[in-house]
């Protein structure tokens, strides 16, 4: 397992291919994003030692308690993400229900050009398909999202008026 990604991924949209990559993937947003060693997250994960954390990645032997306990310990939802994309089903983060602004829509067209780019260049045979299903899902899930908040704007719990207006 390498620990040091070799290049800087822009988290939010990487869909891993297979489990294995998935369970990579935590690892490595684990020591990009908070530092984390495999030592460490297996301490946070009640682990005896590393070594057993190695065992259950090497051998894809996680049960469904320790998935969430790995995840968790590494601040990523990879395994998860991936077990749901190989069963077909699409799965975004719920949504926080804040009013969106102008650069969070903008993001949303950015990565939908993204993906619409992306299958232009996997047919035409520029890109491979992982890379074409990376971008695809990202902005299925970056839409999938932000429907998802336009349905729950009518729940009381979810504030979308301007800053400051009275109710």
């Amino acid at each position: 397992m390498r620990l040091t990604p070799s290049r800087k991924r822009y988290w939010k949209t990487f869909q891993p291919a297979d489990l294995r990559g998935a369970m990579d993937a935590c690892v490595a947003y684990a020591l990009e994003a908070h530092n984390l060693s495999v030592d460490r997250i297996a301490e946070r994960m009640g682990l005896g030692t590393k070594w057993t954390l190695y065992k259950l990645i090497g051998e894809l032997r996680m049960t469904a308690a320790q998935v969430r306990s790995f995840e968790h310990a590494c601040g990523a939802n990879f395994v998860s993400r991936y077990i749901a994309a190989s069963a077909g089903l699409l799965a975004i983060e719920i949504p926080a229900g804040r009013k969106q602004g102008g650069d969070e829509i903008q993001s949303v067209q950015a990565n939908l050009h993204a993906a619409v780019g992306a299958l232009m260049d996997f047919h035409a045979h520029r890109i491979d398909a992982a890379e074409a299903l990376e971008r695809i899902s990202a902005g299925l899930s970056d839409l999938a999202w932000h429907r998802e908040n336009v349905a729950r704007s009518t729940q009381p719990q979810l504030d979308f008026s301007p800053e400051g207006s009275p109710e």
